[in-house]
């Protein structure tokens, strides 16, 4: 019998771990309104070793969202998922905590993980 991944483990990990976000549809929807959603957020360090040894620290910011939660119906995010060029507003940080001022981040990229997730890849600056 196949287990709902979505259901039973995504799920719970968004009531628990889900900070709120603000998804400005700018590409995905053109001319829409800015609908509130959640997701699970991760900023994390990278050092990448350069050829000539050298070495280039990065940020890889990031937030997972469930798809059943954008798709459902009655969902007010509308029923259309985060595309590349969308604009993400975070008044929180990744533990919940208020930031001092609202942080505006675009989505880069947009990767399925094939269990009911997708993963937002996020930079401070506009894509190209």
């Amino acid at each position: 019998m196949p287990v709902d991944f979505s259901a039973t483990v995504l799920s719970a990990g968004m009531s628990t771990f889900a900070i709120p976000v603000t998804i400005d549809p700018i590409a995905s929807q053109p001319g829409e309104m800015p609908y509130p959603a959640r997701g699970v957020f991760t900023d994390q360090a990278r050092d990448l070793v350069l050829d000539d040894g050298a070495v280039l620290s990065t940020q890889d910011v990031k937030i997972g969202i469930r798809a059943a939660d954008m798709l459902e119906d009655g969902s007010p995010m509308w029923r259309v998922l985060p595309a590349r060029g969308d604009r993400c507003t975070f008044k929180t940080d990744g533990s919940g905590r208020p930031l001092p001022e609202a942080r505006l981040m675009w989505v880069s990229e947009v990767g399925e993980d094939g269990q009911g997730g997708y993963v937002l890849n996020l930079r401070r600056d506009i894509p190209d």
